[in-house]
């Protein structure tokens, strides 16, 4: 098995198990595997970049830009939770 199949398969289980952790334990365990997916999707993302067309690299620059934007701010939401 690949590093990068590692990765999609980790993503997947994030991605899924975010709302259900979060409506069991609480929203701060939610937003840690929502921060969680994030990241590894970066994680995939960005090396897929280095690899692209120039047409696909400015798709990819944005598809980037929103997902920093969105672990920003599920950060700032966890922060907020904990603080609360």
């Amino acid at each position: 098995m690949t590093p990068q199949r590692l990765l999609v398969y980790l993503l997947i289980i994030a991605f899924v198990a975010a709302p259900f952790l979060g409506l069991l334990y609480g929203p701060a365990l939610g937003l840690i595997m929502l921060i969680l997916a994030i990241a590894l999707t970066l994680g995939l993302i960005i090396p897929v970049r280095q690899h692209a067309d120039a047409d696909q690299q400015q798709r990819l620059d944005t598809l980037i830009r929103i997902n920093w934007a969105l672990l920003i701010a599920s950060v700032l939401g966890l922060l907020i939770t904990l603080i609360a």
